[in-house]
């Protein structure tokens, strides 16, 4: 699905630090976080109303849908408390239809994370009603994962939450979202790891993955002609978030998108 190598972020290094815990994955399940939480009721609330939507057209047309998770995490924090994972497929136990049509499938680039939560999801009372067994992969985001969207024509929820934004691409969000009817995507990424990216100016490969090549070097002459906390300004951030979303056109309004400004 994924290919299997590609750089760490450039982003953690001495010079730049670590950016608490969007900036590594490694405590980040330690405790659930007042805004971890928040991203869960947001994106399990939205699944339960896009499969309302479309589950009901895509059995008349014979199909199923589908859930996937890029950055699945483990499933439960360390504290006890359920992640989004979790949480989706006790929705989908909850639902006879669901039970019936969905396809989940979670990924995490850690072997760990991923063999835990085969653990926890085994243990969930009514996992075996399901007639699709969750799918858990553990692969690295790369460019090659666009490809695999794009030859899908199942009606598909996706979330993406990378630790910060390596792995977030335009032609990522642009596959989830247009490969065929009924898809919908949320994702979170990190403004101020992009910002200092951009200001940076050495990041350039990963700027034009996430923004195109024009928009990323009209962003990174912004960006250095912003004094200090002028880059935090909301306008500041709307606009970069925005320039994700131009080049869908009539679709950039499919992609649910909440970004993450800490």
């Amino acid at each position: 699905m994924f290919s299997a190598d590609s750089p760490e972020n450039p982003l953690e290094t001495e010079e730049y630090g670590v950016e608490g815990p969007l900036g590594s994955g490694d405590n980040f399940f330690g405790k659930q976080t007042a805004a971890s939480d928040v991203k869960s009721r947001i994106v399990t609330k939205h699944f339960e109303t896009w499969s309302k939507i479309v589950l009901g057209q895509a059995v008349r047309y014979g199909q199923n849908i589908a859930y996937m998770d890029l950055y699945c995490g483990p499933g439960r924090y360390d504290d006890g408390t359920k992640s989004t994972p979790l949480l989706i497929l006790e929705k989908a136990i909850g639902s006879q239809e669901l039970q019936k049509h969905l396809i989940t499938v979670f990924n995490d680039k850690k072997a760990a994370s991923i063999e835990k939560l085969r653990t926890e999801t085994a243990k969930l009372p009514g996992i075996a009603s399901l007639k699709n067994a969750p799918v858990f992969l553990n692969e690295k985001v790369s460019p090659e994962t666009e490809k695999y969207f794009t030859g899908s024509k199942m009606p598909s929820f996706t979330f993406i939450d990378p630790f910060g934004y390596m792995g977030l691409t335009r032609g990522l969000i642009n596959a989830v979202v247009t490969k065929t009817w009924g898809c919908d995507c949320i994702f979170f990424l990190s403004y101020s790891s992009i910002n200092r990216a951009l200001s940076a100016g050495v990041f350039t490969s990963h700027m034009e993955g996430l923004f195109g090549a024009k928009r990323a070097a009209e962003l990174e002459a912004r960006m250095r002609d912003i004094q200090g906390s002028d880059r935090n300004q909301p306008h500041e951030r709307e606009g970069i978030v925005k320039s994700l979303f131009d080049p869908f056109g009539s679709r950039r309004g499919r992609a649910r998108r909440t970004c993450s400004c800490s």
